[in-house]
């Protein structure tokens, strides 16, 4: 038997370092595009029960939380966008990248609709968020 040369041996590591890194990486951006999510969801909500505005015009406020909203969501929108769109995916990926997408496809996908429904909401919000918060309040 002979023994792994060095440059074999150095190989194997680069090769398990980069599996390594690559879920690790798709992780992290699937946790931080999650962390988008949530804020986006409780700069709404702040906005609208007046979590920290300042003046009287809590109606402003809550109509700003909408451009906040939005921004956020869209940019947990381009995080999940690198898994790819619904089903079609485009682009050169990593082996790495398209066994995470296939062994998280329901978080990914549930992600993508949210951030979807979210920047719809921050848009409307932004656009008529005073006239929504005076006939509710």
């Amino acid at each position: 038997m002979s023994t792994p040369s060095r440059m074999q041996s150095f190989t194997v590591k680069i090769k398990s370092w980069w599996k390594r890194n690559v879920a690790y990486n798709n992780g992290w951006r699937l946790f931080r595009a999650y962390i988008y999510l949530v804020l986006a969801a409780l700069a709404a909500f702040a906005g609208y029960f007046g979590w920290g505005y300042f003046g009287e015009d809590s109606a402003g406020w809550f109509g700003r939380s909408g451009a906040i909203t939005a921004l956020t969501a869209s940019m947990a929108e381009a995080l999940l966008a690198a898994f790819g769109v619904g089903n079609l995916f485009q682009g050169i990926a990593e082996v790495g990248t398209t066994k995470f997408i296939a062994k998280y496809k329901k978080p990914i996908g549930l992600g993508q609709y949210l951030g979807a429904f979210l920047i719809a909401m921050g848009t409307l919000i932004w656009a008529y968020g005073d006239l929504f918060y005076h006939a509710t309040n």
